[in-house]
């Protein structure tokens, strides 16, 4: 079983409930969309085992069982943990993420985000950067905040780059010194791999002329790019600009 913390599974379980997608949302009567999770989940689909789980906890599309929820979702964490083991590195971050976000108990999630990352996967090694950048999980360490946000953004993680990007441009500490013309540089990799942030902190760069000759023009391309991913206020400041 994958849980051997202090972690009961009673709270497991009911932590991974909330990190679970409206069943509604789905396509189809609640009855269809159970059963199609029931096929799936017995075919092995870990995701698909939480959600037929999630039907049975809330009696959706099925009578409400929360015995048989709570099996479910012990089938799913032990196929997760199985394939995690086995070397995917999905399945690696999807128990991480688990163990991170809902039950805070960083020291369980940073090794599984450090074996995805060693499994080639740009976003375990942004999240085993993000775990030495903020001492969780592992000791706050910048020199290896900066190596795994770079090997995150080499391998297409905006966010490492986005991150890595603010380090240099804050100039944190050894190894990381102030360099606005290499946060010049992530900040765009961030904003063309799609990192909001990094298209908005681009923009006041060229509007505010901070390392690069001042250009309104950019500005607004940068703000728009950001405003269509779904920033509020760079459409406000792109307004600002008249463009």
């Amino acid at each position: 079983m994958i849980i051997k913390q202090s972690l009961n599974l009673i709270s497991f379980i009911a932590l991974l409930f909330l990190a679970l997608p409206p069943l509604h949302a789905q396509k189809g009567t609640p009855e269809q969309i159970a059963a199609h999770y029931q096929k799936s989940c017995n075919a092995g689909n870990q995701s698909d085992c939480i959600h037929l789980a999630e039907a049975y906890g809330a009696g959706i599309g099925v009578l409400q069982d929360e015995s048989k929820a709570n099996a479910l979702i012990q089938q799913a964490a032990s196929l997760y943990q199985k394939a995690c083991d086995g070397g995917d590195s999905v399945a690696c971050l999807k128990v991480a993420d688990m163990w991170c976000k809902y039950a805070k108990a960083y020291d369980s999630a940073t090794p599984l985000y450090r074996k995805a990352c060693e499994s080639g996967n740009a976003t375990g090694c942004y999240k085993v950067g993000y775990a030495y950048a903020y001492g969780l999980g592992a000791t706050q360490d910048n020199a290896q905040a900066a190596a795994f946000y770079q090997k995150a953004c080499d391998g297409g993680n905006a966010d490492g780059c986005h991150d890595l990007g603010t380090m240099y441009s804050l100039g944190v500490s050894a190894p990381v010194p102030k360099d606005q013309a290499q946060a010049i540089v992530l900040f765009q990799k961030g904003c063309d791999l799609g990192n909001t942030d990094s298209c908005t902190t681009l923009a006041m760069i060229y509007e505010e002329g901070s390392g690069v000759p001042q250009s309104k023009a950019q500005a607004a391309v940068l703000y728009r790019k950001a405003c269509a991913l779904g920033d509020s206020d760079s459409c406000n400041k792109l307004k600002k600009l008249g463009k």
